[in-house]
Order: structure tokens, then sequence, then C-alpha cells
């Protein structure tokens, strides 16, 4: 503002002028760092290509994972933990996991991008195991 100060043409007000100078700085600066968000953030290496857990990341020992299966009270935890999720991400689960729907499918029925669907799958996923290690696999029983 300073440097330009003899342009500006004192058509509008001198605090309309400076908020849409920031404005403007504020566009700028969230738009030059928006190009740095697609290299891999602290999170995405719990996946790998196939959207399974790494070996680094994969959850604490579930020594009883395959007799949890079979087990009713499993179920329970799993649908309550699951309704800790916020309905957006109780619908994408639900249509992914459940239902066996496509990732095209999903995005075109709840009119998202697959990066918004990605990120909302993530979020599950993580939500998910926190919740069950939590309330299942690490809770003596």
């Amino acid at each position: 503002a300073w440097k330009n100060l003899e342009s500006f043409k004192r058509e509008a007000d001198e605090k309309t002028w400076l908020f849409a100078i920031l404005k403007n700085k504020l566009i700028d600066h969230y738009r030059s760092h928006s190009r740095t968000l697609t290299e891999p953030g602290p999170t995405q290496h719990f996946f790998d290509q196939e959207d399974h857990w790494t070996k680094t990341a994969a959850p604490k020992s579930w020594n009883d994972a395959e007799d949890a299966l079979n087990r009713k009270e499993f179920y329970m935890v799993l649908e309550a933990c699951t309704k800790k999720l916020t309905p957006a991400q109780q619908l994408v689960f639900t249509m992914k996991y459940i239902d066996d729907h496509e990732t095209g499918f999903i995005c075109k029925v709840l009119q998202i991008t697959s990066s918004n669907y990605w990120v909302i799958i993530h979020r599950c996923k993580l939500q998910l195991r926190a919740c069950l290690e939590m309330n299942w696999f690490l809770k003596e029983r």
C-alpha cells in the first residue's frame, strides 16, 4: 500500500482499499501454499498403494483378530465406533466397505471430488482404528 500510494485514486475509502490489498495478499499466500499440499503429509505413510496398512504403521498386536470377527461383541463395538464418525464419514464408509461400491460411483452419488473422498476414507480408517484399539483389541476383557 505504501509503495503504491500514488496510484490510489481515492474512488473508494482508504480502509476499503487497504482491506482489498490485504485480501489479495492472503489469497496469494494460500494459493502458493496450496501447491505444496500434494506432498506426503505426516499421516500418509499409514497406507500402501493397495490401501492397506503398512507394516510399520499397522495397528498394535491384534492377536485374537480372527476370533474377534466371529464374536457378536466385536460387531457391537465396531457399530459403536462407526456411530462416532461424522454423518458424511459414516455414509462413505458404509458405501465403500459394507455396500462394496466403487470410488467413482460413491463420488458421483455424493457429489464429492475423489480427493475429498480419499480424505474422508483416510480419516475414517484412523478414527476407527483408534476406537477399536481402545475399546476392543487393547481393552482387557
